[in-house]
């Protein structure tokens, strides 16, 4: 009776799918309320999800059993949410890459492309073994550059907490102290005396100040002159601007590589993967070498000459399209830039770990001398 009445349910979730599917013209409304649709599943989660999802098909499992199984075992709420409404969908009849095209917050351009190649081509576990794959060698690198520059944040943290504690609970005492006794202070002394009292009498000013900065930011990044003019900027910075472009072109040969390789044409895995850049300067140069191809032209004459794209590239992209083993090129390629990211992650630790040693013990030695120089000058006097 309990089997029976499982099935009667599910026969009656599927019957109802497929009758609002009907009414909206063949696609399936499936009414999921996301409470927890601020928030973005990681990509090592989005990578645990694809590898179990992968392995429960390669075992035999049917999809939708398999998404449900996956969905239950996911330790993000929106991304149970979501595998349980692209559940619903494949249970009412809709394939799986259109399911989850209709969540783009979660599954990205490039997912949606490669999951299409393994429906279209019957090899929907192997692609999704190679796309978990991809997803966990790109997390890794992601992790490892972020590792990197902790260091020299928190430094930047720690440096800046204990200022503004000189600042607001410090310099009042020696100030007081200073007036009581009617000494003359010097230049450095009244300088850093006017800053603690500018903090402590304005500090809504300077609140308002760096809202403000913070907001005019938003809005030439929303810009699309504003942000092409700061991508380009950042890309010509001194030892950060290596590492951007090392690194964005890692991600996008790595991208192109995975999805040639997995049989997803050239124009279509280009479009997926110039969100991967996160650039508009290296993007604009993707839109126009995308529109040389779809004339006919090869990717590494459309490459070549382009601002931000290095002649090494063009040429290697060149040697995989003619001898037929671009997605293994590229591979390659994506391990150089790698291995590029890794050592300008080095060189920027290198150089800022010193240079922000400095700059604390300057500023932060520079405040206590200042403060003590009245103190020396009495200690003159009463002698």
């Amino acid at each position: 009776m309990r089997i029976s009445s499982s099935q009667d349910e599910a026969a009656g979730r599927a019957a109802l799918l497929t009758q609002l599917r009907q009414r909206q013209g063949g696609r399936p409304a499936v009414a999921v309320r996301d409470p927890w649709a601020w928030r973005r599943p990681s990509r090592r989660q989005l990578a645990v999800c694809t590898r179990q999802l992968a392995t429960l098909l390669g075992a035999g499992v049917p999809l939708v059993r398999a998404l449900d199984l996956v969905a239950a075992q996911a330790e993000h709420r929106r991304l149970q949410t979501v595998l349980r409404a692209v559940s619903a969908r494949v249970q009412a009849g809709e394939g799986l890459a259109p399911s989850l095209a209709a969540h783009p917050r979660v599954f990205p351009r490039l997912y949606v492309n490669l999951v299409q190649v393994g429906e279209h081509g019957g090899l929907l576990a192997e692609v999704l073994t190679r796309l978990a794959l991809y997803l966990e060698q790109t997390d890794a690198f992601r992790r490892k550059v972020q590792g990197a520059l902790l260091y020299p944040a928190v430094i930047l943290l720690v440096a800046t907490g204990a200022t503004l504690v000189l600042l607001i609970a410090v310099i009042p005492v020696f100030a007081g102290m200073f007036q009581e006794a009617n000494v003359p202070l010097p230049l450095p002394t009244q300088m850093v005396i006017a800053a603690s009292r500018t903090l402590q009498q304005a500090w809504w000013g300077l609140l308002l100040a760096a809202v403000g900065h913070v907001v005019l930011g938003r809005a030439l990044l929303a810009h699309p002159r504003g942000r092409l003019f700061v991508d380009r900027s950042s890309l010509a910075l001194p030892l950060v601007g290596n590492l951007l472009h090392a690194s964005a072109l890692a991600r996008f040969t790595r991208s192109l590589s995975t999805l040639l390789a997995s049989g997803v044409p050239l124009l279509t895995a280009l479009t997926a993967t110039q969100e991967t850049l996160a650039n508009r300067s290296l993007e604009q140069g993707i839109a126009t070498a995308q529109a040389a191809v779809s004339r006919g032209e090869g990717l590494a004459g459309a490459l070549s000459g382009l601002a931000d794209w290095p002649a090494l590239v063009a040429h290697l992209i060149g040697v995989g399209e003619e001898t037929g083993q671009l997605a293994s090129v590229l591979a390659h390629l994506a391990d150089y830039y790698t291995y590029e990211t890794e050592q300008a992650v080095q060189t920027v630790t290198a150089v800022l770990e010193p240079l922000l040693i400095v700059v604390v013990a300057a500023v932060i030695g520079g405040v206590l001398v200042a403060m003590y120089l009245p103190i020396f000058r009495l200690s003159e006097v009463v002698s």
